[in-house]
Parts: C-alpha cells; sequence; structure tokens
C-alpha cells in the first residue's frame, strides 16, 4: 500500500532528522525493533530537550555507570519516571507506559492535567486492559486531541458506525510506532500551543 509507505517512511524521516530516534552505524533503521525502557528515555529527553542530570541513581538495577542513567534521571526528576527498587531498563517499553510518560511530561510543562469527565471510549474496544495508572494519561491526551497508537477494525469501508479500535496497551512500542506517536505528538503539541489557531 503506498499511502502505507509514504506515511511510514514520513514518520521516520522526520523524527530521525530531528535526531530523536537515531538510526544504526550500518545504515539501517530497523523500524520493527522493540525499544526497551532505557531507550526511550533517552529518546524522551532529546524530544524533550531535558537537560541530563548528575543525580544518584534511586535503582537498585541502574548503576553510576549504566549508559542510560544520566537520561533516566533526568526523567525521574520531572516526575515522568516514578522512584522504585528496580526500573527494569532492558524490558521492552509498552504503549501504555509511553502514553503515561507523555502525559507526565506535559502535566510537568503545565501543558495538561488530568481530566475529571466522563469520556466515550465505546469504539475503542480495549479501553478496560488499559492498566488503571495510565488510565487517567489516556483520557486526558484523548481530551486534548492527542493521537495515541491505535489500530482501526474497518468492518464496512463507507461506513464508520461500526469501527472499531484497539489500543493493545500491553504491545511493545517497535521503533516505527515511537516515530509515528512522536510524529502526531509535534503536530498536535503545536495546534494546540498555536495562537493563531484556537480551538
Amino acid at each position: 500500500d503506498l499511502g502505507e509507505k509514504y506515511k511510514y517512511e514520513s514518520y521516520i524521516h522526520e523524527i530521525s532528522s530531528r535526531e530523536i530516534v537515531l538510526g544504526f552505524e550500518d545504515g539501517s533503521f530497523k523500524p520493527e525493533k522493540e525499544l526497551t525502557r532505557a531507550e526511550m528515555a533517552t529518546i524522551f529527553t532529546r524530544m524533550f530537550n531535558v537537560p541530563t542530570t548528575r543525580s544518584v541513581s534511586c535503582f537498585e538495577d541502574i548503576t553510576e555507570n549504566h549508559w542510560a542513567k544520566e537520561y533516566i534521571m533526568a526523567l525521574v526528576d520531572k516526575g515522568v519516571f516514578m522512584k522504585d527498587t528496580n526500573f527494569n531498563p532492558d524490558s521492552v517499553i509498552t504503549r501504555e507506559q509511553l502514553v503515561a510518560m507523555t502525559f507526565r511530561m506535559l502535566s510537568d510543562m503545565g501543558e495538561l492535567e488530568p481530566q475529571d469527565a466522563e469520556m466515550d471510549f465505546s469504539k475503542h474496544k480495549d479501553f478496560d486492559k488499559v492498566s488503571d495508572y495510565a488510565k487517567v494519561a489516556y483520557k486526558a491526551l484523548s481530551t486534548d486531541g492527542y493521537h495515541l497508537l491505535a489500530e482501526l477494525v474497518d468492518h464496512e469501508f463507507m461506513d464508520t458506525s461500526d469501527d472499531e479500535l484497539f489500543w493493545y496497551p500491553q504491545r511493545a512500542v517497535t521503533r516505527l510506532d515511537c516515530c509515528e506517536f512522536l510524529y502526531q505528538f509535534i503536530r498536535m503539541f503545536f495546534y494546540n500551543n498555536a495562537p493563531a489557531i484556537k480551538r
């Protein structure tokens, strides 16, 4: 599908040209490769220009000389990651963890607040599978118009009334997923903050 290929290439091109998600030394990008929590920490600090920190690690599995320690602790200082016994740097990052990170970053920036209003997620068939800690993030980002990684099941081409959306919140985030998420995030962030285009 040419449309899909164009989207795929534009997501990767924009995010890699901003030097947020980098390619590999052999010239490959490996779009289907799943991201670890440590890798996502480095991507997030680049994306949001978070200064690295010399804060001492608060995790038993992040040593002072761990390659991502300064990025991880910078995000702990921002409230994007919670202090805990272990960080699990080599575990995959899930979609709901990425959404929760984004919500916490925007909250730290004063850009987003939790939403109390009831929301209609009836088209999203797996909202009940979102972990409780992440539900506030899905609600707040959805209310602000942010595009959260979702798969559309289109039953009738001309009829959208029976479309179903799946977030697959526990699915690992691939490098392509990450580029798509950040590409859409940047556009919505500019829209939400553009003085000339108030909604």
